[in-house]
């Protein structure tokens, strides 16, 4: 064995290294000792704020780890998050329902075998979203898991079990192949089909009762659709919401609606359904890489809490009070959360998970 190594020698060595580690698990560069935590990137100019999407694939277990890899380089703040949520945020983001549709290899077999999940995938995801509304995830999936009962797609004794159904909760750590092979075989036909009284019994109030039955009588009727909304996965990066503020900008001139635009406006005349939803189900249901979901509170805790310190949670657990007094620090507005995420596009939809993370 030799006692030492030329530089010609270490070259193999290196770079079975570096194939060795996942692209957004590389170390963050070298800071000097005085630097105690990094510093955000530069502001953008304005042009560059507010210029068009970038068109990107939709999130799928490839895409996220180049999602992760960008925002390390980008934003080093994000590093230790990144660090300690990576492979779940791999998990969570590449589940998406269009991703799986993707990967699906005979889509048209599988649609002869199992018409109603094949069909309704989408519905059964948007389900989740309302019930999702104004809540915490955990009492969401809680609720979900209820409705799931009720519609005899779970037998009682799964109404509650240690790990949610939810592929996408915040708070999920998984779940049991049974449980989510359940929560896609929910139909329109399921929700129409149960009394209000067992909707109510599950949890859910009257104005997402009413919601549910909107909803699945869009997608029984034919206004609303799989094709309609997966159609909108690659037209819309940016998400659902800015497709369609896109599409009121050009006004008349635009004879048809955009897929973004039209899927967007049709699950918006659903009853209850709004900017947050479209948000979510741009975010987990269209795999849509640059969506900031300006108004939802989890992703503006998370963006105070890094606008104050760094992105790991001992080092920001001084941002949750201002100093010389208890007054939570302010969150930023639509605008401010715009500029502190620029740097992260056209990957804002992976960033904005991990602020969820950060906000916990």
């Amino acid at each position: 064995m030799r006692a030492n190594l030329t530089p010609e020698d270490t070259q193999p060595l290196l770079k079975r290294a570096r194939r060795a580690s996942p692209p957004w698990s590389s170390s963050p560069p070298r800071r000097s000792p005085s630097s105690s935590s990094p510093s955000p990137p530069p502001p953008l100019p304005f042009e560059l704020l507010h210029s068009p999407p970038t068109p990107t694939p939709p999130l799928c277990p490839r895409t996220v780890p180049v999602a992760l890899a960008h925002l390390r380089s980008a934003d080093p703040r994000l590093a230790p998050l990144i660090d300690a949520h990576g492979p779940q945020c791999i998990e969570r983001l590449g589940a998406t329902t269009a991703a799986k549709a993707a990967a699906s290899a005979s889509a048209a077999a599988a649609a002869a075998a199992a018409p109603a999940t094949a069909a309704f995938a989408t519905f059964a995801s948007v389900v989740q979203t309302i019930l999702a509304q104004q809540l915490s995830w955990k009492a969401a999936a809680t609720i979900h898991r209820r409705v799931l009962v009720a519609a005899r797609l779970l037998p009682a004794e799964e109404e509650s079990p240690k790990k949610a159904p939810v592929p996408w909760a915040v708070d999920d750590d998984g779940g049991s192949d049974a449980r989510a092979a359940a929560a896609l075989r929910l139909t329109p036909a399921h929700v129409l089909a149960m009394p209000e009284a067992a909707l109510r019994g599950a949890g859910v109030s009257g104005a997402k009762a009413a919601a549910l039955r909107d909803l699945a009588q869009r997608f029984a009727d034919g206004r609303l659709s799989e094709e309609l909304l997966l159609g909108a996965a690659s037209a819309a990066p940016d998400g659902l919401n800015a497709a369609l503020r896109r599409e009121q900008q050009r006004g008349e001139q635009q004879q048809e609606q955009g897929p973004g635009a039209a899927a967007a406006a049709a699950l918006l005349a659903v009853r209850g359904v709004g900017p947050w939803s479209l948000d979510m189900v741009s975010m987990f249901v269209l795999g849509a890489p640059d969506v900031l979901p300006a108004g939802d509170l989890g992703v503006r805790k998370g963006l105070a809490r890094l606008r104050g310190g760094g992105g790991g949670p001992g080092e920001v657990a001084a941002t949750k009070k201002k100093k010389g007094g208890g007054k939570a620090a302010s969150l930023p507005d639509a605008d401010e959360a715009a500029r502190l995420t620029a740097a992260w596009r056209p990957y804002r939809t992976v960033g904005s998970w991990l602020m969820w993370r950060l906000a916990e």
